[in-house]
């Protein structure tokens, strides 16, 4: 296993990423490529799909979304609505965030 940061240039990334999408990814790598993309403040979120369907990425990691929905396989496949993650409670104290994050109503 190994990891590689990609970036725009001039954000202190390890490498730039390339103009075209699917110039490196999944069709380039031996085995199973997960992505993380770097989308900024916003969560990783329902357009970052399209990496997988464009061949860039086998897989793409979901962090922060996933903290706040406790579902978000269903919310990814009806392409929201989603829960916004409350900083504050992510990676350190209780339980708080973790485990209060309402589910989508069936």
């Amino acid at each position: 296993m190994g990891a590689v940061r990609f970036g725009e240039a001039g954000e202190g990334a390890l490498f730039q990423f390339p103009p075209h999408p699917g110039d490196f990814g999944a069709q380039r790598l031996a085995g199973t490529f997960i992505l993380n993309p770097d989308t900024g403040e916003r969560p990783t979120g329902h357009g970052e799909l399209a990496l997988i369907e464009d061949g860039t990425a086998d897989l793409v990691s979901y962090g922060r979304l996933f903290l706040a929905n406790p579902d978000l396989p269903r919310r990814l496949a009806a392409a929201g609505p989603f829960n916004a993650a409350d900083p504050a409670t992510l990676y350190g104290g209780d339980s708080t965030g973790y485990t209060d994050y309402p589910a989508l109503s069936d």
